[in-house]
């Protein structure tokens, strides 16, 4: 799937580890409280367009602001 993708969105987490098998896609990591580089990192190293959101944390979950979200990949389309 992720060397299908064009877009990969997704919470930052172990799972976006799989941003490896990419060949040409745009990443979009979600952040909560903590932001941190590790995939930022990544996805330059496999030359990957990478952009991050910010977004509130409700417990274990992010609360996702969907217009900015879907203005964030309008403009990557």
């Amino acid at each position: 799937l992720f060397n299908d993708a064009d877009i990969v969105l997704g919470a930052h987490g172990a799972g976006l580890s799989n941003l490896i098998y990419c060949e040409d896609a745009t990443v979009i990591e979600l952040f909560g409280k903590k932001v941190k580089p590790n995939y930022a990192t990544l996805a330059d190293t496999v030359g990957l367009a990478y952009h991050s959101m910010n977004c509130t944390p409700s417990g274990v979950d992010l609360i996702v602001n969907t217009d900015h979200l879907g203005k964030m990949v309008e403009a990557i389309e």
